[in-house]
């Protein structure tokens, strides 16, 4: 008996004794749970193994993500849409107005040349977060970038904070948020109650970019498959 089915997820009771995850062709998530657990159980099961859904995902679209680097097909930077197109003229890749051109000579490895391109543009990234340190008082520290399979960044015992570079492709309101997130670690090292307080005092409508990435983080883990 199906229970939901919606662009995202799709939940079947079956006589069954355990609950199985699997992803489907079209991206959705299946989700088969014994006839006698209750939605609640579900849901607390699937918070637990969050992690482990999110690396299902993940590897499912990195599978997919390689199909669909054509003519005219888009990607996005900073939350805007990117067609792609490919011209007969060297230069790897550059991006003028909404398209990135890719020299034809690359066409049968563009997921490198976008893992190149998505690379060159994390030092704004960087420097946004040095703008955002500066202005409201935080200690400075060592911002690097790179891929992260689970997080969009991290802040180490260190003091050093890291931001994940697929945040590129999120609007950058997303991103100050996370860079926000990120340095209030450094009076925080949980998410207490008073670590949320402290992102609501510089970020007061940080709710809506937190719902965001929940709804629509899974979209950011489509990575070239070089990766």
């Amino acid at each position: 008996m199906i229970m939901l089915d919606n662009d995202k997820i799709l939940i079947i009771r079956s006589d069954r004794i355990s609950v199985r995850f699997k992803t489907l062709a079209d991206g959705r998530l299946e989700v088969r749970m014994p006839l006698a657990m209750t939605t609640q159980e579900l849901h607390d099961l699937m918070v637990k193994k969050q992690d482990v859904l999110d690396r299902l995902v993940l590897r499912h679209n990195e599978r997919s993500a390689g199909r669909e680097y054509k003519e005219g097909a888009q990607i996005v930077l900073f939350g805007e849409a990117l067609e792609i197109s490919f011209v007969e003229k060297p230069g790897f890749c550059w991006k003028y107005d909404n398209k990135l051109y890719i020299d034809k000579y690359f066409e049968r490895n563009v997921p490198a040349v976008l893992k190149d391109f998505y690379e060159k543009q994390a030092p704004g990234m960087i420097g946004r977060a040095k703008q955002i340190q500066r202005e409201f008082g935080f200690h400075e520290v060592k911002i690097g970038c790179r891929w992260m399979k689970s997080r969009w960044g991290s802040y180490s015992s260190k003091g050093n904070m890291t931001l994940n570079i697929a945040l590129v492709m999120a609007p950058r309101g997303i991103i100050d948020y996370v860079i926000i997130h990120e340095l209030c670690h450094q009076r925080h090292p949980n998410h207490s109650p008073e670590f949320w307080q402290e992102v609501e005092r510089y970020l007061p409508t940080y709710r809506s970019f937190k719902a965001w990435l929940k709804e629509h983080g899974h979209l950011l883990r489509i990575m070239p498959q070089v990766l």
